[in-house]
């Protein structure tokens, strides 16, 4: 797992087999292998994600591949796509919580003003949002349920050609 400004990816790397044992391409096995655990991934984080109006769950999650990347290579990924925006900051928190540790105070104002309902709220700081890691429970989650489970079934089917 990779980790840059709060994105994750899924890198598998795995080995990559040009060969055709059987009748049957290897790289096929590990194609369709990697194809399941980023699809299972990308469903499991879209059920982790925390519900307000629903636009991060329907539109943030980002999926490439698999594909190959190198001779004995492969990869593929989900991730936070940049819109919207605020995504990252639901998933790593702001404020005192996020990244920054300092509560969020006015740039160029006295204060920050923002209405809830029909209150209106003037303060000098406010602490900010917690953080809500659904990638990375997700992640953790697939790591240790799932994908064991798929690259052992898919040795037992490099293992069964090759006989």
């Amino acid at each position: 797992m990779a980790r840059k400004y709060g994105n994750n990816s899924l890198f598998a790397l795995i080995p990559s087999f040009d060969e055709t044992i059987g009748g049957f391409k290897v790289d096929a096995l590990i194609k369709d292998t990697l194809t399941d655990i980023k699809d299972v991934l990308a469903n499991v984080v879209r059920t982790r994600i925390p519900v307000d109006s629903g636009e991060l769950r329907a539109t943030a999650i980002g999926e490439f591949g698999p594909r190959k990347i190198a001779p004995g290579y492969w990869r593929a990924g989900v991730g936070l796509k940049k819109h919207p925006r605020y995504g990252i900051f639901v998933h790593d928190g702001t404020g005192i919580y996020g990244p920054r540790k300092s509560p969020i105070v006015p740039r160029t104002a006295p204060y920050l003003k923002f209405t809830i309902g029909d209150r209106t709220f003037r303060l000098r700081s406010v602490k900010g949002q917690e953080p809500q890691p659904f990638m990375d429970e997700a992640f953790f989650i697939i790591n240790r349920t799932y994908v064991p489970f798929k690259v052992e079934a898919l040795r037992l089917k490099i293992q069964a050609l090759g006989r």
